[in-house]
């Protein structure tokens, strides 16, 4: 059976490490996903909770990065972030929104989990599903 490529925004990532809401972890523990990730979802998450301290967030957080089975290839970030620049330009797109899209449509993800508001306009690019997921 093949698995739904997942990627999760930071924002998802850091609601369920605060707050351990069912529905997130349901998501994060289903054995048919296959987790998608990046570094520009590290750069979103593991900073703030290091810095302040937040010992379980960071546990939580580096735990989800050791069940994430692909990851961009370095040579492929340069490529990602003109993807990025493009997908911004066209769809009115934040830098980080561009670059997580971007990533997820690289290493072709069938879905973006993610708790942004349904008017972002991340929501009209075409080739990802995007699906909300509010507490």
């Amino acid at each position: 059976m093949t698995k739904i490529k997942t990627y999760c925004d930071a924002n998802v990532l850091i609601t369920a490490s605060k707050y351990q809401y069912n529905k997130y972890l349901k998501i994060l523990d289903d054995p048919n996903r296959e987790f998608v990730s990046s570094i520009f979802v590290k750069l979103e998450t593991l900073p703030k909770a290091h810095f302040h301290g937040y010992n379980k967030q960071v546990d939580f957080l580096e735990t989800f990065f050791e069940y994430v089975t692909i990851w961009p290839k370095a040579q492929d970030l340069e490529l990602i972030s003109n993807n990025a620049l493009e997908l911004a330009k066209e769809y009115d797109l934040n830098a980080i929104d561009a670059l997580h899209l971007a990533c997820a449509i690289h290493l072709n993800c069938n879905e973006i989990f993610s708790q942004e508001k349904l008017t972002k306009p991340m929501y009209s690019v075409p080739g990802i599903k995007i699906i909300h997921i509010n507490h």
